[in-house]
């Protein structure tokens, strides 16, 4: 996954995790791909200030995924939930959906005959 797209995901994910100023720099950095002088211009802090504060947001972004996993887990569905869709499309035989099911749930956290 390349690194915009993860740093994306986990601020999407995490952001409530963050201070104001935190989550105001890391989403004019991520989200509106402003530059780190456009940043500073506009929150006026200085360069320095604007990479410290992305680096601090982003370690406790990581900190929090590598604790509760959410963003590895999402995407995980995400891709069994495609591939389902792809099997119902060519309409795979009920066993083969069947044991795709079973893994979507893996993937999801349940056991194997726990229900969402």
């Amino acid at each position: 996954m390349d690194t915009l797209y993860r740093q994306s995901m986990l601020l999407d994910f995490y952001q409530g995790l963050l201070t104001d100023k935190q989550r105001q720099v890391l989403k004019l950095h991520i989200s509106e791909d402003w530059s780190l002088s456009e940043i500073a211009d506009e929150m006026k802090i200085t360069r320095q200030g604007v990479s410290d504060t992305i680096h601090r947001g982003m370690a406790v972004l990581e900190e929090a995924e590598d604790k509760l996993g959410m963003v590895d887990r999402f995407l995980a569905i995400s891709k069994w939930i495609g591939r389902l869709e792809e099997d119902l499309d060519r309409q795979a035989p009920a066993d083969v959906l069947k044991k795709e099911v079973e893994e979507l749930k893996k993937a999801a956290g349940f056991g194997p005959d726990q229900t969402a």
